[in-house]
């Protein structure tokens, strides 16, 4: 009687050209959905420039918003101003963050920037990135 030999762990070749087609298939496989993720992220990438565009020129052409009137108490203004403006940029943050579908921080960060290429106050730009929201809806 004989003994069966173990089984081998892992896959069977019949020569050493079929296993390196199957490994050279194997990496253009790898190779190709690569490639095409790479184009998902490049057409990703055009979209949000163009949605950027697109809402510098809805905020350009936005009338700037309206001055807000100091407080009563001289010495609460601009506390008052200043909690108003952080109100109106969480929202703008919020804005953003569901347009471009990101993180409240990188809104922040789109705000930022804007900001600084066009030299436009954060204040001012989260309230018209908030009354572009409010004509859009």
């Amino acid at each position: 009687m004989t003994v069966p030999e173990a089984a081998p762990s892992g896959p069977l070749w019949r020569d050493r050209r079929t296993q390196q087609r199957m490994e050279q298939y194997a990496r253009a496989a790898a190779q190709q959905t690569w490639s095409v993720q790479k184009q998902q992220r490049a057409v990703e990438m055009r979209l949000r420039a163009l949605s950027m565009r697109v809402f510098t020129q809805a905020a350009r052409a936005a009338q700037p918003p309206a001055a807000v009137p100091p407080a009563p108490d001289r010495h609460g203004a601009p506390t008052e101003r200043a909690v108003r403006a952080a109100v109106v940029t969480e929202q703008a943050k919020g804005v953003l963050a569901a347009r471009f579908a990101c993180t409240p921080e990188q809104a922040l960060f789109l705000l930022h920037e804007h900001s600084r290429r066009t030299s436009l106050p954060i204040a001012v730009l989260a309230h018209q990135v908030v009354r572009h929201r409010g004509l859009a809806a």
